[in-house]
């Protein structure tokens, strides 16, 4: 059966779909040889696939692996309980911690500190983080709390988004990291294989089309996998009013050019994504700006998506369909 959705390869049920990136034998060497390991990547590069493969491969080894996704968790307080909560420690004592009146509030590190330690506590195990959160937080646990973290048992692979290499690869934080892996774009001899694997039913579909019209990560391949499979006209038709939309966009100003072919690649964004920024390489304010001229062009539109927590929902952006 054809799979050509986003979710996430899931260890063994996903085996057969599991494409081995180039990485792989030095993640597995570094683990090996109980090394702390950063693999960072773009959105969409396949870390928390990797991650789950990993854990498949640990999961029943004496310093067993533990998946834990740090989405959810906005600052490093956060980001410690939901490890603690993986680890099978209990959330109520973690949270007397950082209400603690015996820690002063001009002091919140110690609040911090006494978190990390507690993570001691729990079984020597495989961490094997994903997504931790940005603005320094990444960098306060594995910089401002790696002496805290090397004394601890445990082994750890973090698996973060691109925009955090300088929060993460910076002293003092550097140093926790004993070997640092990037994930790479898929080569076109890839690409063929990662979508023979996923296309098994759908035998009209030309894949050599397919290989090279995108920037050769495993989401943006199934995007547009998706949109030739779903399409009434032909994959070559498809190709083609694709190319030539690409060079209506090339011939807007640079910034405008970027983000149409970021949102191409990427689906709907925010003006404040931080791999957005990084790649345009200007401020929230200005990409925001150009993407309300895009969208007064009849390039793009805008649609509001609530946030997980409370709070007004962010505006998404989204090429339009015929601009793809």
């Amino acid at each position: 059966m054809s799979r050509l959705d986003n979710r996430p390869l899931l260890g063994t049920v996903d085996r057969d779909l599991f494409l081995v990136p180039g990485i792989m034998p030095a993640l597995g060497t570094a683990v090996d040889r109980k090394l702390n390991v950063l693999v960072l990547g773009p959105p969409g590069s396949g870390k928390t696939t990797l991650l789950r493969a990993l854990e498949a491969d640990h999961h029943d080894d004496e310093r067993p692996a533990v998946y834990v996704d740090l989405g959810p968790a906005q600052d490093a307080g956060q980001a410690l309980m939901v490890i603690a909560d993986a680890l099978g420690q209990r959330w109520g004592a973690f949270g007397d911690v950082l209400r603690s009146s015996v820690v002063p509030e001009t002091t919140p590190s110690g609040a911090l500190l006494r978190l990390a330690r507690r993570l001691g506590e729990a079984p020597a195990s495989l961490i094997l983080l994903d997504s931790p959160p940005g603005e320094g937080n990444a960098h306060t646990l594995f910089g401002r709390l790696r002496d805290e973290l090397w004394q601890h048992e445990h082994q750890w692979v973090v698996a973060a988004n691109d925009v955090l290499r300088d929060e993460l690869t910076r002293p003092p934080a550097s140093a926790f990291f004993d070997v640092q892996l990037d994930l790479a774009p898929l080569s076109a001899a890839e690409q063929r294989e990662f979508l023979a694997r996923r296309l098994t039913d759908e035998l009209n579909v030309d894949i050599d089309a397919i290989v090279g019209q995108t920037d050769g990560l495993p989401r943006s391949l199934l995007e547009l996998t998706r949109t030739a499979v779903l399409s009434p006209e032909p994959v070559d038709e498809l190709l083609a009013r694709r190319e030539k939309q690409r060079l209506r966009l090339a011939k807007l100003p640079r910034s405008a050019a970027t983000i149409a072919a970021y949102l191409a690649d990427h689906g709907p964004t925010s003006g404040s994504d931080p791999q957005l920024l990084a790649t345009l390489g200007v401020s929230g304010q200005r990409a925001r700006q150009v993407l309300r001229e895009l969208e007064e062009e009849g390039l793009v539109r805008s649609f509001p998506a609530q946030q997980a927590r409370s709070g007004r929902p962010r505006k998404l952006y989204e090429l339009l369909e015929s601009n793809r």
